[in-house]
């Protein structure tokens, strides 16, 4: 299957009535928006929910469709009944044509709090609600008034997405916000909001830290940008790498095209973290090497043999390993970073393909970095937009392979692995070893260069002792830093208690298929779902906050 690119989603909501003075100079102020987004973001996917009321929301709807961004209708109520807003038949018949070029029609989902409101606002509240909830960027054509708000309207869906909604099924989360562009407009209704010099302009973005500055939403979009340009890359340079990740959470078995953008964005993030990965584990040995020959040479001429050539190295040397370590580990999207939010990105999408397999109708993305709204964010979007809850988990819970492919792998990496607990904690004992051995040796030369008159060591020996004395601490110190680096001993512990609980789950999970309670076996499957969820995150804070070192 081909990768369709992770999208971002952006969202509208406007004046039905506004100028017909000011028109154009709003046509030509959305064209310059999203041909900057297009020339910004080339490899990204665009998708614009649009609850397709007149004025405002058809504006945008047909210069979005020109620069060829998907239209995803999502209506307020049944299109029969939302129909009958649209007063005389043009307006009706530029609603259908519109609808007829969407890509998607869907009906707003009502909040369990508004699910016993059967007006008409309370239908407009809730698409308000699922456009902020939804969406990236909001592009407000609106007055700035607040004044007599309506739910579900401009001024209501605006604060919607500043002031953020509060997740049903995790309350304990940040409020997700959402980017708000607010273009200046003047309505028939409040024709001297703006003066003719600020209409049609583009209102300054609030900065509050609350909801995320401009550069903030910037990185995030910028992060699925670099993910999809690299997803093109490794389709085309190293496919194999994409169907074996496929293969070790799938098998042999095929799904439904409604799961199969999850199923297919985990093949990808999985291959390209194992990339980034084997690059990351060339560069950190590569940099070890480069810093130890350094001060190798460093020693050489401070101590035996004081030749111009030594110091020449020793520059030489360091500037190489500074230039690697800037390359790998420096700057907002580097290496480093890639290969752990994409490591972390494919075992969110692990998580929601296994739930949609087991058909429960449930977004990774509400359980996973909850407490992160600054550019770790991305994940959690990327996860949300490539998965479309309501119609995604398969009608029949398929727990044999759940069980198999799910359960028991990770049991297996987790307890008996390669990577598992126990083979981490030889890790860490292996490697703590040798920088007690490495600075045993390094004390010993030391203590030798002290005693040197009781022990009657030749004086042309002495030099060559110090630089012997120098290189041990510095591959004690290399050998501490790797082990501090790889997080050996925490992963070892979480490990553990990974493995136990997917032990766990899958005792639990047999009970409860055998007394024929597919309820609770799916209940089973979304709380070890929301544990893997939660140790991923961890582990993706604990090891974006170690950092590679130099040794002193």
């Amino acid at each position: 299957m081909t990768f369709g690119p992770i999208p971002v989603v952006l969202a509208t909501s406007g004046h039905r009535d506004l100028l017909d003075t000011e028109i154009a100079s709003i046509r030509e102020a959305l064209h310059i928006e999203f041909t900057t987004l297009r020339k910004q973001y080339p490899g990204t996917r665009f998708q614009l929910l649009n609850g397709l009321a007149e004025g405002a929301d058809w504006l945008i709807a047909e210069i979005a469709l020109e620069h060829s961004i998907e239209l995803m209708a999502v209506l307020p109520m049944p299109q029969a009944e939302y129909e009958q807003d649209f007063s005389t038949p043009e307006t009706l018949a530029k609603f259908r044509l519109l609808l007829s070029k969407a890509a998607e029609v869907q009906v707003a989902p009502m909040p369990r709090y508004l699910a016993c409101d059967p007006s008409r606002d309370a239908s407009y509240q809730a698409l308000g609600i699922c456009l902020a909830q939804q969406a990236q960027c909001l592009y407000a054509l609106w007055d700035g008034s607040t004044e007599n708000s309506l739910p579900g309207g401009t001024a209501d869906v605006v604060r919607l997405c500043r002031e953020g909604i509060e997740n049903e099924d995790n309350p304990l989360a940040q409020p997700e916000t959402c980017q708000v562009r607010h273009l200046r407009c003047n309505r028939k209704k409040n024709p001297l909001a703006y003066t003719a010099e600020d209409a049609s302009s583009w209102a300054p973005a609030i900065t509050d830290a609350a909801i995320g500055t401009r550069k903030c939403w910037s990185e995030i979009f910028q992060s699925i940008e670099d993910f999809n340009q690299a997803a093109i890359k490794i389709q085309e340079a190293a496919p194999h790498e994409i169907v074996e990740s496929r293969q070790w959470l799938t098998g042999e078995a095929n799904y439904p095209s409604v799961i199969e953008s999850s199923l297919q964005t985990f093949a990808i993030a999985d291959a390209l973290s194992r990339s980034k990965q084997k690059q990351r584990s060339t560069t950190l040995w590569l940099l070890s090497l480069l810093v130890f020959l350094s001060i190798f040479f460093q020693q050489l001429h401070l101590g035996p043999d004081m030749q111009w050539y030594w110091l020449t190295l020793h520059i030489g040397f360091g500037l190489i390993a500074f230039a690697s370590y800037r390359a790998f580990f420096s700057g907002t999207r580097n290496s480093e970073a890639q290969y752990m939010d994409w490591r972390a990105l494919a075992e969110g999408l692990r998580v929601q393909a296994c739930w949609q397999a087991a058909g429960i109708d449930e977004c990774a993305s509400k359980y996973y970095l909850s407490s992160q709204n600054d550019e770790l964010g991305w994940i959690r979007y990327a996860i949300q937009n490539i998965t479309k809850t309501g119609n995604t988990a398969l009608t029949d819970c398929d727990f044999p392979w759940i069980k198999s492919h799910w359960l028991e792998d990770q049991k297996k990496f987790f307890l008996s692995g390669g990577s598992s607990a126990a083979s981490k904690q030889q890790k860490v004992i292996k490697w703590m070893l040798y920088s007690r051995f490495l600075f045993f040796a390094g004390g010993t030369t030391t203590l030798l260069l002290l005693l040197k008159s009781i022990a009657s060591l030749p004086s042309q020996l002495l030099p060559w002792l110090t630089l012997l004395a120098a290189i041990l601490f510095v591959l004690a110190a290399i050998c501490r830093n790797h082990t501090n680096l790889m997080a050996y001993e925490e992963d070892a512990n979480r490990y553990q208690k990974m493995g136990n609980l997917f032990s766990r789950a899958i005792i639990v999970l047999d009970h409860h298929i055998e007394a024929g309670n597919t309820e609770s076996a799916k209940s089973i499957l979304k709380f070890i779902g929301k544990e893997a969820l939660a140790e991923n995150g961890e582990w993706l804070l604990l090891h974006r906050q170690r950092k590679f070192e130099l040794p002193t």
